[in-house]
């Protein structure tokens, strides 16, 4: 056994005598008899069959947030002569449909006009440079000019007759779609 332990022993064996105390075992240092067992690696804790259930849960009444919002929504449904109503969910309206079809009819008119009139005048005035505008939070930092030389631009399109009847609308989009989808279908 080491010196330092033997030395230890020693003390408390010592202390034991001088003050009149028993205490359990004869050491408090792990000896060589023990020195196969590691300690950490034989303890495990033991899991319990199931979480605890069934049990006392007291009630400290409503929270004060909760009183002070009723009481807030009682002051306003006096102060507006009217009660507040929440409807149950399963009785509202169905929400709007989503993911309809939408056509493209190209670039608006407005659109065409606005960049053909910007070109013109980058011819006169020279190149527009957008970055200038970065210091009034215009345009996010870093973000490149605005470049619209690339954009083709289509012919305007002739006078779309307004049609009244909505049924006659509705036909020519369903045809749209089902154009669409049978030549998404032939890819």
């Amino acid at each position: 056994m080491d010196e330092d332990i033997i030395t230890t022993q020693n003390n408390i064996k010592a202390q034991k005598e001088k003050a009149g105390l028993k205490w359990p075992g004869d050491s408090f240092v792990q000896t060589d008899a023990e020195l196969n067992r590691e300690p950490l690696l034989t303890w495990a804790p033991t899991i319990p069959k199931t979480h605890p259930m069934n049990y006392f849960v007291p009630n400290f009444g409503l929270d004060h947030d909760m009183i002070e919002t009723k009481k807030s929504a009682d002051l306003e449904e006096k102060l507006q002569k009217h009660d507040w109503v929440v409807p149950d969910p399963k009785s509202l309206p169905k929400p709007p449909p989503r993911d309809y079809f939408v056509p493209n009819f190209g670039l608006d008119n407005e659109i065409v006009t606005s960049i053909s009139d910007l070109n013109e005048a980058e011819k006169t005035n020279g190149k527009w440079n957008l970055s200038q505008y970065q210091s009034f939070g215009q345009v996010p930092e870093g973000a490149a000019p605005l470049n619209i030389s690339n954009v083709q631009l289509e012919e305007p399109k002739k006078e779309r007759k307004m049609v009244k009847d909505q049924s006659k609308i509705d036909a020519k989009l369903k045809k749209i779609q089902n154009e669409e989808t049978n030549n998404k279908d032939k890819k």
